[in-house]
């Protein structure tokens, strides 16, 4: 342990000096803020201005925890505390978990202090993502002396702000739109909104979420642009290398209970490959969130299921989950999303997929039947908009049910942004905007029968 964080340790009660009320000396972080895109460094200084004799010095500097929005790299010792040539003892410590760096120092031997102001430390860091964080100096110690009295000097600290591109956004919400207040059940009611981007100087990507609360708890909710969710079932089928048993008339595993399906009870067996239908087309700013494949199959042996590969072409192919399932019939899907090796549009309609039968122990006998596979694609979207600009949301509409009837004192719309910068995403910000009626001030939609 360096000489500096010992005394840290030892000394933390050390007295501190009461003839000067108000410190003069000032810790300070430079400089006071930082705006810098994922991939690229930045440096630091921890600098110390207006002290006198300081023989030791250590701090904690804190900042984002996990290493998903900062990678720290290294620190350097400064001049301030060797300034006349003499020897110093310097030493630090990190913990990426934590977001926490420990830096101190201390001179060696019988000599005074340094005094003045200058840089003792610097520190280096990578941008991982988008994203903001504080970085804040704790648990400072400036020590004055380390023989006869200890004396700890009293000091001023100006800590500093990283803002790697998150963004604040606004809304205005347009309301239900309607011929008045009070619509009835069967009715269709629009929202509306408009965001604007009014934060750092990047791209962010919107959501909106619609709240509307009523009277007695009951709440609506709503979201722009919506996550979308599509089935594609199975719609070719090539049998040049299957081992196991085909029933029916084919094409296999398009449909349930058709009486076409396939069977095996032999280890290591393979299907043929299977193709699926293919994704329509994906409106401007939608991409690909998640994939799997679905069986309609059931096991003599819960133990038992059938691996999962996928082809993008004859040379290409990845194991992407299992099928696991027991005696009952149902829908199974692979634990694994496929989204990895099926990202956008392309892939997908190119793959296909075959089935490994496997078995804990190498042997054969329970049997695995599948009626029925089909790939689901959840979808999402990238509204991105860009600083200043203003974007009008897709409008919601929905029916007024029954169970909707009542009156809605409360409507929130809650912007949801991030930062969107070289294809890494920081965590979703949440700003919420609390909407006034338009049509009355008090009560901002009646439901009747």
């Amino acid at each position: 342990m360096s000489l500096a964080l010992a005394f840290v340790m030892l000394f933390g009660a050390i007295q501190v000096s009461h003839a000067d009320p108000i410190p003069t000396t000032t810790l300070s972080i430079n400089p006071s803020e930082i705006t810098l895109l994922p991939g690229e460094s930045f440096e630091i200084s921890v600098d110390i201005t207006d002290v006198a004799d300081l023989y030791t010095w250590a701090f904690e500097l804190h900042y984002a925890p996990f290493g998903n929005l900062l990678a720290f790299r290294i620190v350097r010792e400064g001049p301030f505390l060797g300034q006349d040539g003499m020897e110093t003892d310097f030493s630090y410590s990190a913990s990426t978990l934590d977001g926490v760096v420990k830096v101190g120092s201390t001179r060696l031997g019988q000599v005074s202090g340094a005094s003045g102001s200058g840089t003792l430390a610097t520190l280096e860091f990578v941008v991982v993502e988008g994203g903001g964080c504080d970085l804040t100096l704790m648990n400072t110690r400036l020590i004055k002396s380390i023989s006869g009295k200890k004396e700890m000097i009293p000091h001023n600290i100006v800590n500093s702000l990283f803002n790697g591109g998150h963004g604040e956004a606004s809304a205005f919400l347009t309301g239900v739109r309607g011929d008045s207040a009070t619509a009835h059940v069967g009715d269709t009611i629009t929202l509306s909104s408009s965001v604007t981007h009014v934060g750092a100087e990047i791209p962010v990507s919107v959501r909106v979420r619609y709240d509307l609360v009523r009277k007695d708890g009951y709440t609506l909710t709503f979201w722009t642009p919506s996550p979308r969710t599509y089935e594609l079932p199975v719609d070719g089928f090539t049998a040049d290398f299957t081992d196991w048993g085909q029933y029916g008339t084919g094409p296999y595993l398009d449909a349930v209970g058709d009486g076409n399906y396939i069977e095996n009870p032999y280890y290591c067996a393979i299907t043929g490959l299977f193709s699926f239908a293919d994704l329509p087309a994906l409106s401007p700013g939608e991409y690909v969130s998640s994939v799997s494949l679905y069986a309609f199959a059931s096991a003599q042996n819960p133990e038992i299921d059938g691996d999962v590969y996928v082809f993008n072409d004859i040379t290409e192919w990845w194991w992407s989950g299992s099928i696991e399932t027991g005696p009952a019939w149902g829908w199974a899907f692979t634990e694994a999303d496929l989204d990895s090796v099926m990202y956008d549009e392309a892939t997908i309609n190119s793959a296909s997929v075959l089935i490994h039968y496997w078995t804990p122990d190498g042997s054969e006998g329970p049997t695995m039947t599948i009626d029925a596979m089909k790939l689901v694609v959840e979808t999402n979207f990238e509204f991105l908009i860009g600083p200043g600009e203003s974007v009008d949301m897709p409008l919601v509409t929905y029916t007024l049910t029954e169970a909707d009837k009542g009156v809605y004192r409360v409507v929130t719309a809650t912007v949801w942004c991030t930062a969107y910068v070289r294809n890494l995403w920081n965590a979703f910000r949440p700003q919420t905007v609390t909407v006034i009626g338009e049509v009355t001030p008090r009560t901002y939609l009646i439901v009747n029968p």
